[in-house]
């Protein structure tokens, strides 16, 4: 989307970084951008308005859905319309092993000695520091003071 970075960015990966370690693959799969942000759209909706109207490259992602009262929201773009714009082609995307939502990784069972409580914090961890938005993403420090993180 073309937004600056920050440490916000950081906290981000670690998230990705988390849910790759405990289910082998990765969290968002895309072969290019556009599959990258569709995966990460499916998961966790659009961005708020205003990250993407920040965007410089939102753009080639977004087009703009007017209302009556002439207000407008976005939506994102098809994979045909983006391919048309931008004169490219799309590899396909495996839906497949994508989550739906991250209240999926509960029902994952990776050992014998998986407790439910153990995966609802670490969702609950992930929920904090995968927020689209990085104004309302975690900090380091707040996610250090997690309880799957402190083990308080």
């Amino acid at each position: 989307m073309g937004l600056p970075y920050s440490t916000a960015i950081d906290v981000w990966s670690l998230g990705c970084i988390c849910v790759e370690l405990f289910r082998g693959i990765p969290l968002f799969p895309g072969n290019c951008e556009y599959n990258q942000l569709r995966l990460i759209i499916n998961l966790l909706g659009l961005p708020p308005k205003k990250m993407i109207e920040q965007g410089r490259n939102s753009w080639k992602y977004f087009a703009p859905v007017y209302e009556s009262s002439g207000d407008y929201t976005y939506r994102f773009k098809t994979r045909d319309e983006f391919q048309l714009e931008q004169n490219v082609l799309i590899p396909d995307l495996n839906f497949e092993e994508t989550l739906r939502c991250l209240d999926d990784l509960t029902q994952l069972q990776n050992s014998k000695n998986d407790k439910i409580e153990t995966k609802e914090c670490f969702v609950d961890f992930l929920k904090g520091i995968l927020k689209l938005d990085p104004r309302d993403r975690w900090t380091p420090t707040m996610g250090r003071q997690h309880p799957f993180i402190s083990r308080k």
